[in-house]
Protein backbone atom coordinates (compact mmCIF):
# COMPACT_ATOMS: atom_id res chain seq x y z
CA UNK A 1 0.00 0.00 0.00
CA UNK A 2 3.21 2.58 0.84
CA UNK A 3 4.57 1.47 -2.47
CA UNK A 4 1.89 2.57 -4.27
CA UNK A 5 0.28 5.69 -2.86
CA UNK A 6 3.99 6.67 -2.71
CA UNK A 7 4.00 5.89 -6.58
CA UNK A 8 0.68 7.26 -7.12
CA UNK A 9 1.03 10.70 -5.46
CA UNK A 10 4.24 11.14 -7.79
CA UNK A 11 2.38 11.06 -10.85
CA UNK A 12 -0.88 13.25 -9.90
CA UNK A 13 0.96 15.92 -8.49
CA UNK A 14 2.10 16.79 -11.73
CA UNK A 15 -0.78 15.44 -13.72
CA UNK A 16 -3.08 17.43 -11.94
CA UNK A 17 -0.94 20.55 -12.71
CA UNK A 18 -0.56 20.26 -16.03
CA UNK A 19 -4.62 19.95 -16.14
CA UNK A 20 -4.92 22.84 -14.31
CA UNK A 21 -2.76 25.08 -17.12
CA UNK A 22 -4.25 23.11 -19.63
CA UNK A 23 -8.10 24.18 -18.45
CA UNK A 24 -6.94 28.21 -18.32
CA UNK A 25 -5.62 27.89 -21.73
CA UNK A 26 -8.70 26.54 -22.97
CA UNK A 27 -10.53 29.30 -20.91
CA UNK A 28 -8.16 32.21 -22.91
CA UNK A 29 -9.09 30.31 -26.27
CA UNK A 30 -12.98 30.93 -25.35
CA UNK A 31 -11.91 34.55 -24.56
CA UNK A 32 -9.92 34.92 -27.79
CA UNK A 33 -10.66 31.93 -30.24
CA UNK A 34 -7.47 31.50 -32.17
CA UNK A 35 -6.72 29.47 -35.42
CA UNK A 36 -6.56 25.62 -35.17
CA UNK A 37 -2.99 25.92 -37.01
CA UNK A 38 -2.12 28.54 -33.99
CA UNK A 39 1.40 26.54 -31.95
CA UNK A 40 -0.52 26.37 -29.07
CA UNK A 41 -3.09 24.13 -30.03
CA UNK A 42 -0.27 21.86 -31.02
CA UNK A 43 0.80 22.68 -27.19
CA UNK A 44 -2.70 21.52 -26.29
CA UNK A 45 -2.94 18.72 -28.16
CA UNK A 46 0.56 17.12 -26.42
CA UNK A 47 -0.78 18.20 -22.75
CA UNK A 48 -3.83 15.96 -23.30
CA UNK A 49 -1.90 13.12 -25.08
CA UNK A 50 1.16 13.58 -22.13
CA UNK A 51 -1.92 13.56 -19.47
CA UNK A 52 -3.53 10.29 -21.30
CA UNK A 53 -0.41 8.37 -21.38
CA UNK A 54 0.98 8.87 -17.74
CA UNK A 55 -2.78 8.52 -16.79
CA UNK A 56 -2.14 5.16 -18.59
CA UNK A 57 1.08 4.18 -17.61
CA UNK A 58 0.13 4.83 -14.09
CA UNK A 59 -2.64 2.60 -14.26
CA UNK A 60 -0.43 -0.07 -15.67
CA UNK A 61 1.78 0.22 -13.08
CA UNK A 62 -0.63 -0.24 -10.43
CA UNK A 63 -2.17 -3.15 -12.40
CA UNK A 64 1.81 -4.91 -12.31
CA UNK A 65 2.02 -4.13 -8.55
CA UNK A 66 -1.19 -5.65 -7.48
CA UNK A 67 0.37 -8.90 -6.48
CA UNK A 68 3.97 -8.38 -5.11
CA UNK A 69 4.80 -11.29 -5.52
CA UNK A 70 4.25 -11.52 -9.22
CA UNK A 71 7.18 -11.67 -11.51
CA UNK A 72 7.70 -8.27 -13.33
CA UNK A 73 8.86 -8.30 -16.98
CA UNK A 74 9.12 -5.18 -18.57
CA UNK A 75 7.70 -4.85 -21.94
CA UNK A 76 11.23 -3.92 -23.67
CA UNK A 77 10.90 -1.67 -26.65
CA UNK A 78 13.26 0.86 -28.61
CA UNK A 79 12.82 4.79 -27.98
CA UNK A 80 14.07 8.02 -28.16
CA UNK A 81 15.74 9.35 -25.16
CA UNK A 82 15.30 12.42 -26.32
CA UNK A 83 11.49 12.68 -26.54
CA UNK A 84 11.17 10.81 -23.36
CA UNK A 85 12.53 13.55 -21.47
CA UNK A 86 10.80 15.80 -23.33
CA UNK A 87 7.39 14.42 -22.57
CA UNK A 88 8.45 14.17 -19.04
CA UNK A 89 9.68 17.91 -19.00
CA UNK A 90 6.39 18.87 -20.25
CA UNK A 91 4.00 16.99 -17.55
CA UNK A 92 6.53 18.34 -14.09
CA UNK A 93 7.36 21.96 -15.49
CA UNK A 94 4.15 23.88 -14.90
CA UNK A 95 4.42 21.91 -11.38
CA UNK A 96 8.20 23.46 -10.59
CA UNK A 97 7.19 26.67 -12.25
CA UNK A 98 4.60 27.26 -9.33
CA UNK A 99 7.59 26.44 -6.47
CA UNK A 100 9.96 28.58 -8.36
CA UNK A 101 12.20 26.27 -9.90
CA UNK A 102 14.07 26.33 -13.21
CA UNK A 103 13.59 23.20 -15.19
CA UNK A 104 16.14 23.05 -18.47
CA UNK A 105 15.52 19.93 -20.91
CA UNK A 106 19.47 19.08 -22.44
CA UNK A 107 20.55 16.66 -24.78
CA UNK A 108 24.11 16.09 -26.98
CA UNK A 109 22.49 13.87 -29.22
CA UNK A 110 18.65 14.24 -29.84
CA UNK A 111 18.74 10.77 -31.90
CA UNK A 112 20.00 8.35 -29.02
CA UNK A 113 17.43 5.32 -28.40
CA UNK A 114 17.51 2.80 -25.91
CA UNK A 115 15.31 -0.19 -25.22
CA UNK A 116 12.96 -0.03 -22.09
CA UNK A 117 10.21 0.07 -20.66
CA UNK A 118 8.71 3.27 -21.45
CA UNK A 119 6.04 3.29 -18.40
CA UNK A 120 8.41 2.03 -16.14
CA UNK A 121 11.14 3.86 -16.69
CA UNK A 122 8.94 7.28 -16.70
CA UNK A 123 7.70 6.59 -13.64
CA UNK A 124 11.63 6.08 -12.06
CA UNK A 125 12.68 10.03 -13.78
CA UNK A 126 9.36 11.22 -11.94
CA UNK A 127 10.34 9.67 -8.54
CA UNK A 128 14.09 11.20 -9.36
CA UNK A 129 12.42 14.49 -10.09
CA UNK A 130 10.45 14.44 -6.89
CA UNK A 131 13.46 13.91 -4.56
CA UNK A 132 15.45 16.68 -6.44
CA UNK A 133 12.58 18.69 -6.00
CA UNK A 134 13.16 18.40 -1.96
CA UNK A 135 16.96 18.67 -2.63
CA UNK A 136 16.60 22.25 -3.83
CA UNK A 137 14.11 23.54 -1.20
CA UNK A 138 15.22 26.92 0.40
CA UNK A 139 17.91 27.25 -2.33
CA UNK A 140 18.05 30.50 -3.25
CA UNK A 141 17.83 29.58 -7.11
CA UNK A 142 16.81 26.16 -6.97
CA UNK A 143 17.35 24.26 -10.55
CA UNK A 144 16.72 20.88 -11.89
CA UNK A 145 18.65 19.59 -15.27
CA UNK A 146 17.03 16.72 -17.95
CA UNK A 147 19.86 15.43 -19.72
CA UNK A 148 19.84 12.53 -22.19
CA UNK A 149 22.75 11.29 -24.81
CA UNK A 150 25.55 8.64 -24.91
CA UNK A 151 28.50 8.22 -22.51
CA UNK A 152 31.91 7.83 -23.76
CA UNK A 153 31.11 4.10 -24.12
CA UNK A 154 28.38 4.53 -26.01
CA UNK A 155 25.51 3.68 -24.04
CA UNK A 156 22.83 5.77 -23.72
CA UNK A 157 21.90 7.52 -20.55
CA UNK A 158 19.22 9.81 -18.76
CA UNK A 159 20.53 11.91 -16.08
CA UNK A 160 18.42 14.25 -13.22
CA UNK A 161 20.72 16.70 -11.74
CA UNK A 162 19.59 19.60 -8.98
CA UNK A 163 21.69 22.28 -7.33
CA UNK A 164 20.26 21.31 -4.25
CA UNK A 165 21.93 20.61 -0.81
CA UNK A 166 23.59 17.38 -1.79
CA UNK A 167 23.87 13.76 -0.18
CA UNK A 168 26.06 13.64 2.65
CA UNK A 169 28.69 11.18 2.47
CA UNK A 170 27.84 9.28 6.03
CA UNK A 171 24.59 8.07 4.66
CA UNK A 172 25.16 8.20 0.43
CA UNK A 173 25.26 4.43 0.58
CA UNK A 174 21.69 4.04 2.39
CA UNK A 175 19.86 5.56 0.06
CA UNK A 176 18.57 2.64 -2.08
CA UNK A 177 17.77 0.50 1.46
CA UNK A 178 14.20 0.07 1.65
CA UNK A 179 12.18 2.38 3.70
CA UNK A 180 15.78 4.85 4.70
CA UNK A 181 15.06 8.41 4.45
CA UNK A 182 15.85 11.40 5.95
CA UNK A 183 12.88 13.62 5.33
CA UNK A 184 10.83 14.20 8.05
CA UNK A 185 7.78 12.74 6.53
CA UNK A 186 9.62 10.28 4.48
CA UNK A 187 8.54 6.73 3.06
CA UNK A 188 11.88 5.35 1.67
CA UNK A 189 10.40 3.69 -1.08
CA UNK A 190 11.19 5.96 -4.28
CA UNK A 191 14.34 5.07 -5.00
CA UNK A 192 14.69 1.48 -3.86
CA UNK A 193 11.77 0.81 -6.12
CA UNK A 194 13.73 3.13 -8.72
CA UNK A 195 16.63 0.78 -8.06
CA UNK A 196 14.44 -1.96 -8.72
CA UNK A 197 13.07 -1.22 -12.30
CA UNK A 198 16.86 -0.14 -13.79
CA UNK A 199 17.93 -3.44 -12.34
CA UNK A 200 15.04 -5.23 -14.47
CA UNK A 201 15.84 -3.50 -17.19
CA UNK A 202 19.65 -4.65 -17.14
CA UNK A 203 20.57 -0.82 -16.68
CA UNK A 204 22.62 0.84 -14.27
CA UNK A 205 22.12 3.81 -11.76
CA UNK A 206 25.23 6.03 -10.88
CA UNK A 207 24.81 9.07 -8.50
CA UNK A 208 27.15 11.45 -7.95
CA UNK A 209 26.69 14.29 -5.25
CA UNK A 210 27.92 17.30 -3.66
CA UNK A 211 27.09 18.60 -0.06
CA UNK A 212 25.68 22.16 -0.52
CA UNK A 213 26.51 21.68 -4.18
CA UNK A 214 23.71 19.30 -5.26
CA UNK A 215 23.38 16.02 -6.74
CA UNK A 216 23.07 14.04 -10.15
CA UNK A 217 21.52 10.62 -10.72
CA UNK A 218 22.10 8.69 -14.05
CA UNK A 219 20.13 5.55 -15.59
CA UNK A 220 22.77 3.97 -17.44
CA UNK A 221 21.36 1.65 -20.60
CA UNK A 222 22.16 -1.26 -22.12
CA UNK A 223 23.91 -0.52 -25.55
CA UNK A 224 22.48 -3.36 -27.27
CA UNK A 225 18.84 -5.23 -26.31
CA UNK A 226 17.88 -5.99 -22.98
CA UNK A 227 21.81 -6.29 -21.72
CA UNK A 228 24.23 -4.12 -20.02
CA UNK A 229 27.65 -4.69 -21.60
Amino acid sequence: LNVMTHEIMNSIVPVTSLSDTLKKKMHSFKESPSDPSDPDWKDMEFALDTIYRRSAGLLRFAETYQNLTQKIVPNMELYNLYELINSVHFLMNPSLRQKGIRFELRTDNPDVTAYMDRDLIEQVIINFITNATNAVNGKEHPQIYLFSGNDTEGHPFITIADNGYGIPESIRNNIFIPFFSTKKNGNGIGLSISREIVKLHHAEIHVQSQEKQGSAFTILFSSKNGKYS
